[in-house]
């Protein structure tokens, strides 16, 4: 073994490479989602994330052992994000379902809509590059946050505030996919800004539950289809 490898893996026994230098290693998982979003796990090399931050190929190896590192730190983080919008202040955590499910899904496009123009594809589809373990601990991540919305929807058909014929787990789904496909779509250069656009998810995924105490709101439209969305 040599004496490059034997460090390498002793830093991998030891914890995340990242911190080493953990602003730099912030800027080589940024650079990682934006070459994997432009072309693909597969597709993309290691010397394209090491160009992008201004390093070397070999480099790039003092923080990682290999491509799936770059892969797993972006889906991770992402991924931490999304756990954090979990937290509920005081007065949140004491409201009613759809108060709460309300608040929930702000705090989620808030986190969904601020890595525009970086897409979920990512998280949508590469995932399944990682290897057993860590695809075990996103999906781990991911049925804490399922778990957690999924709760929500619960309680509120036990309270009668949702349609007794909702089924929890099937709008769990539905409300995840929906505004985690905001990303291929929406452009903030249209005619709903994101607190707009978050609002109107917010009273269609309530009304679609069977609670009818939000309103639609009606933005004008700064366009003629006022849309926000990209052509394709």
């Amino acid at each position: 073994m040599t004496a490059q490898r034997a460090v390498r893996s002793t830093r991998a026994a030891d914890g995340p490479k990242g911190l080493l230098n953990e602003a730099r290693w912030a800027e080589i998982v940024a650079a990682a989602a934006e070459v994997f979003d432009e072309n693909g796990y597969r597709a993309a090399t290691i010397q394209e994330v090491a160009s992008r931050v201004g390093l070397l190929k070999g480099s790039l190896y003092y923080y990682i052992e290999s491509k799936e590192d770059l892969l797993f730190a972006v889906v991770q983080a992402e991924y931490e994000r999304g756990i954090a919008t979990l937290q509920e202040d005081e007065a949140t955590a004491s409201a009613t379902p759809p108060a709460r499910l309300a608040a929930f899904i702000q705090r989620w496009m808030d986190v969904m809509l601020a890595t525009l123009p970086q897409r979920l594809s990512v998280l949508m589809s590469e995932t399944r590059h990682l290897g057993p373990e860590r695809l075990d601990t996103i999906m781990q991540q991911r049925q804490r946050i399922h778990d957690f919305v999924r709760g929500l929807i619960s309680a509120g058909v036990e309270s009668g505030d949702f349609d007794a014929s909702v089924h929890p787990g099937v709008a769990t789904n539905v409300l995840f996919s929906m505004m985690d496909g905001t990303q291929q779509w929406y452009r903030a250069s249209g005619s709903l800004s994101v607190p707009e656009l978050t609002a109107w998810f917010v009273s269609f995924v309530l009304h679609g539950l069977g609670d009818g105490s939000f309103d639609v709101p009606s933005p004008t439209p700064t366009r003629p289809n006022g849309a926000n969305v990209q052509s394709h």
